[in-house]
């Protein structure tokens, strides 16, 4: 009876042109979706000593290719950086490079086995929370640690990162400011959220120093090396042990967790020196007698230096070639005789020149064939672009009673710095 009143129905709604609605039948499964989500928490950055450099910070040539013990002013180099961010490096806020010259302070103290190491002697210019470098050899390619004060009777926390081990250590304070003989701070910055990369030096481009094109990794990856790549300035101090210059670096991620390391071992500033002006010449005493004593130039030499250490300045003449001579343009030509003894009174057919780095000529000194007396000594490290300025630099004549041809004699005269 009910199969009958069903086709009955479905026969009216046919008749009628209604559609009846559609009946659904469950499948064997269902599908539905929630949301779920997880934080990651931040991960401090580390300066990675797996990367190939045993500290993860350290000093190459311009090409990145060799590693460097020493530097020279005016010559580009590389300091790497390898750090590590598990949050990717585009986490990073900043990576900082400071390179200082120091004279450490020795002290002595417990083994590294106990912790903290305890330092003690002369904290003088030490104060709590100062960055501070450690070694228990200023040549040596190990021990070098890390470390901050954390009390003025220098109570280190250390990372004993190489197996700290002596009684007795130096320790090097890293500055905080720049100084065109002793520091510089390399820094890379990361915006965000543009992650736009900027490198900056201090000492900035008013001055010698000077930064190049700096490689930066890939920021969506977790590992890779800062490439500060720079010029140290023309008087960045020459060092004698033991003295040294420093090579620190701190990275900072956004959320200011950081991390520090330095190169392993300190590094050499090799001499540099400069005559950047000698300005005032040709040196010219115009017509002058025979017998003519200490006749001074018409118009003095502006001389100015530039140097990273202690300096002196010498100065020489010949004809070319070492000749011992002035010439004339006779022909055949005259010769007068440049007078290389130390007598500083010309004998006939010879001169004597006289230099000083004033017009003070009780002061001068006799010019010889050979570099052999300074006009300038005990003069010390210089200014960085201006130097040391030295205008009214003057020479004398002395010509000898006799033997003198007339004629307009000429010569070379060459200055020469050097470091004592």
């Amino acid at each position: 009876m009910t199969k009958k009143l069903i086709y009955i129905v479905a026969a009216l709604a046919l008749l009628l042109g209604i559609i009846l609605p559609s009946v659904a039948f469950a499948a064997g499964t269902d599908t539905t979706s929630t949301t779920g989500s997880f934080g990651a928490n931040n991960s401090p950055p580390i300066i990675d000593t797996t990367q190939g450099d045993t500290s993860g910070v350290e000093l190459y040539d311009s090409t990145g290719a060799t590693p460097q013990t020493s530097m020279t002013p005016q010559v580009e180099y590389d300091v790497k950086v390898s750090v590590t961010d598990n949050n990717e490096l585009k986490d990073l806020a900043s990576v900082v490079v400071t390179l200082f010259y120091a004279s450490p302070t020795a002290l002595s103290g417990n083994a590294a086995a106990a912790q903290p190491v305890v330092l003690v002697g002369d904290t003088t210019g030490f104060n709590n929370g100062d960055a501070v470098i450690i070694s228990d050899s200023l040549n040596s390619e190990t021990n070098i640690i890390l470390s901050h004060v954390v009390n003025t009777s220098l109570t280190m926390t250390t990372n004993l990162a190489y197996g700290y081990t002596t009684p007795t250590a130096v320790v090097a304070k890293v500055p905080t400011s720049s100084n065109t003989q002793t520091a510089a701070i390399l820094t890379c910055t990361i915006a965000h959220p543009s992650l736009t990369i900027t490198w900056a030096i201090d000492p900035n481009s008013s001055t010698t120093w000077s930064i190049g094109t700096c490689v930066p990794p890939t920021l969506t990856d977790s590992t890779g090396t800062f490439q500060f790549l720079f010029t140290p300035g023309k008087v960045a101090k020459a060092n004698i042990n033991p003295a040294k210059w420093f090579i620190y670096a701190k990275v900072t991620d956004q959320a200011a967790s950081s991390a520090t390391n330095c190169t392993h071992a300190p590094k050499d500033m090799n001499i540099y020196n400069e005559i950047y002006n000698l300005g005032g010449g040709p040196v010219s005493f115009g017509a002058t007698d025979p017998g003519t004593t200490d006749k001074a130039c018409a118009t003095p030499i502006d001389a100015a230096y530039i140097a990273n250490d202690n300096y002196k300045v010498q100065v020489r003449t010949d004809h070319g070639a070492g000749n011992a001579y002035w010439q004339n343009g006779a022909t055949p030509p005259d010769d007068v005789t440049l007078q290389t003894g130390n007598g500083g009174s010309p004998n006939a057919g010879e001169f004597v020149l006289k230099a000083y780095e004033t017009a003070t000529i009780g002061s001068a000194k006799q010019v010889k064939l050979a570099y052999d007396l300074d006009i300038m000594n005990s003069r010390t490290i210089t200014a960085d672009v201006s130097g040391d300025d030295y205008p009214a630099t003057t020479l004398w004549l002395s010509l000898g009673a006799s033997n003198i041809p007339s004629g307009t004699y000429s010569g070379t005269i060459y200055f020469q710095i050097s470091n004592r």
